[in-house]
């Protein structure tokens, strides 16, 4: 039941960060812009739609990790719901380069991911290097002036 929640989740927040960068298709390029820039500037929506849809993969991971660590979800579950973010991914990956932002950034999780064990764990939100990009997409995000952030709901 949790799984299947957290699927639909993962493909609402996906659809909706991908339908905000339709909006306004802007250049998409990678990286971010310079603080002092980022303050004199609309933010670019492919990069804002990058950050939301990071945001909601991240949040369900959390999620997953708090309640294994509790006894709520197994090992199994948790592989189960890490691997079910493994679409949403993907989701971006198809989005339109125009509608894509921090693509440079974005290649390297795909690579990870890519590179990772798809009958096991298909990646370790936990893992050094997962987090090192994510900190580079999370300083870019707040460049161009994006929320990235994460949004726990477990024991609440």
């Amino acid at each position: 039941m949790k799984t299947s929640r957290c699927l639909v989740v993962v493909a609402i927040a996906v659809g909706l960060s991908l339908l905000s960068g339709c909006a306004s298709p802007d250049s998409g390029a990678s990286t971010a812009v310079a603080p002092s820039a980022a303050m004199d500037r609309t933010p670019d929506a492919s990069i804002a739609a990058t950050c939301a849809a990071l945001s909601s993969i991240d949040s369900i991971t959390l999620n997953a990790e708090a309640e294994r660590a509790a006894g709520v979800l197994s090992e199994e579950g948790y592989v189960r719901v890490v691997n079910s973010t493994v679409p949403a991914f993907e989701s971006i990956r198809l989005a339109p380069k125009d509608q894509r932002g921090l693509r440079a950034e974005l290649a390297e999780l795909l690579a990870l991911i890519d590179a990772s064990d798809p009958t096991k764990l298909s990646y370790d939100p936990t893992s050094a290097a997962y987090l090192a990009i994510r900190d580079t997409i999370a300083r870019a995000c707040k460049q161009n002036t994006t929320e990235d952030f994460v949004v726990g709901v477990h024991g609440g």
